[in-house]
């Protein structure tokens, strides 16, 4: 989840360097959606007469690394050397690799659109 259209802070975030190297993955994968998006989706199912599982998640299936390159741009930053690729397979970790959703039936559903993140680059 991410606010992107809230005011952004002016103030420089530490850099990753000061916390040591991150490695993001780049064979992980989520469906990362605005929070406005999901907030008008919950706000609209409250008097939908919908009932059941549905999956309310961005369109776009993004890797933690492109997640994260993304988050920086937004932060109007150029990634760090401090940013590394990584792969769940090479960091020896038992993870999922892929939790995107289908998002299909909440489209069909929803006046609420599901907007991919924006590309600030």
């Amino acid at each position: 989840m991410g606010g992107w259209e809230r005011e952004r802070s002016r103030s420089p975030a530490p850099p990753p360097s000061s916390a040591g190297p991150v490695a993001l993955f780049t064979d992980e994968y989520r469906s990362p959606v605005r929070i406005e998006d999901l907030a008008a989706a919950l706000v609209e199912l409250v008097e939908h007469n919908y009932r059941g599982v549905l999956h309310v998640a961005g369109p776009e299936r993004l890797s933690r690394y492109e997640l994260g390159l993304r988050i920086v741009a937004y932060h109007g930053r150029e990634p760090s050397p401090g940013i590394l690729r990584g792969t769940v397979a090479g960091s020896g970790l038992i993870r999922p690799r892929d939790c995107t959703l289908d998002i299909a039936l909440a489209r069909r559903i929803l006046r609420t659109p599901l907007c991919p993140l924006p590309v600030h680059v």
